[in-house]
């Protein structure tokens, strides 16, 4: 990363209050008279308007965006499952006792049930409860 994108104008450029085509922003005739009164001033308002071109607003700006990605991210799948028609309400949100729980709950979203698992296997009984019972047991959640 580099230490700085851009540097502080040299000159004000602005021949009157309004839109600083420089700062990207509507300046005040004082702060336009200040920008024009010296480079020290200059650089305090590039600080000021343009935040992005310095080292932590670089940084700043780069996890806003990555956090911005990553919600997007997450928007897109809720609004996938909700196409395939899983919805985080209903009868199976109550809370999970246990890994055997979750794991159910994950696995019926999905399609595979305990009736599934009992015509694919041939069974009456394949064990689904017994397994999520025990996994309870051993890996419960504390309330």
């Amino acid at each position: 990363m580099e230490e700085n994108t851009k540097e502080a104008p040299t000159e004000c450029i602005c021949e009157q209050a309004g839109h600083c085509p420089i700062y990207q922003a509507n300046i005040s005739e004082p702060i336009r008279h200040q920008c024009q009164g010296g480079q020290q001033n200059r650089d305090f308002y590039w600080r000021l308007f343009c935040p992005q071109h310095t080292k932590d607003g670089i940084k700043k700006a780069e996890e806003k965006r990555d956090l911005s990605a990553a919600k997007s991210k997450v928007t897109r799948a809720i609004r996938e499952l909700q196409k395939e028609g899983i919805n985080l309400d209903g009868e199976d949100m109550e809370v999970s006792k246990g890994l055997g729980d979750t794991i159910s709950k994950v696995l019926s979203r999905i399609g595979i049930t305990t009736d599934i698992m009992k015509k694919v296997s041939g069974l009456q009984d394949c064990g689904c409860d017994k397994r999520k019972e025990w996994l309870n047991k051993i890996f419960g959640y504390k309330e």
